[in-house]
């Protein structure tokens, strides 16, 4: 379904949106079969696992709905995790998950951030391929925090 991603608004998250936010989550996760019990607890303790250790959650709203979210989850002195990205399948190809990876480098520079890292699976082709024009590179997958992924990219903010 074509939208303009203008009417998109980012909004953060709060608890009345756990659901959707899951949901939203599972469907990707499942649609490559990447879903690991490290999904189950992010997904199913956000405030826990994000929000309470100084992370964010952006989810898009459209027309009411929720339809894409994306997380910063904080990892060590000054350097945050992009996760969870997601858009519903019915409004991919919007711009919508560029609006949400924009907003989460913004916040992350807000909080003077060093760099930011992602961890992904080469399955997620198009999104590798959005994060590279972004500026993110990939490097060395040590310290793998997920069984699923085989591929970690960073960009430096400084």
């Amino acid at each position: 379904m074509k939208i303009d991603k203008s009417e998109v608004k980012i909004i953060e998250y709060k608890d009345e949106y756990k659901k959707k936010y899951k949901e939203l989550a599972m469907e990707w996760l499942n649609k490559y079969n990447l879903y690991e019990h490290e999904d189950e607890l992010i997904l199913n303790n956000p405030d826990k696992f994000i929000l309470n250790k100084g992370g964010y959650i952006f989810l898009a709203e459209y027309e009411k709905q929720i339809i894409g979210t994306v997380s910063l989850i904080p990892d060590e002195n000054k350097v945050f995790e992009l996760a969870k990205l997601a858009v519903t399948k019915k409004y991919q190809n919007n711009g919508i998950a560029k609006v949400l990876i924009e907003k989460a480098i913004e916040m992350a520079k807000k909080e003077e951030a060093k760099k930011i890292l992602l961890y992904s699976n080469t399955k997620l082709d198009k999104a590798y391929h959005l994060y590279k024009k972004y500026g993110f590179k990939e490097i060395n997958l040590n310290k793998n925090k997920y069984e699923t992924a085989n591929l970690k990219m960073e960009l430096n903010l400084n």
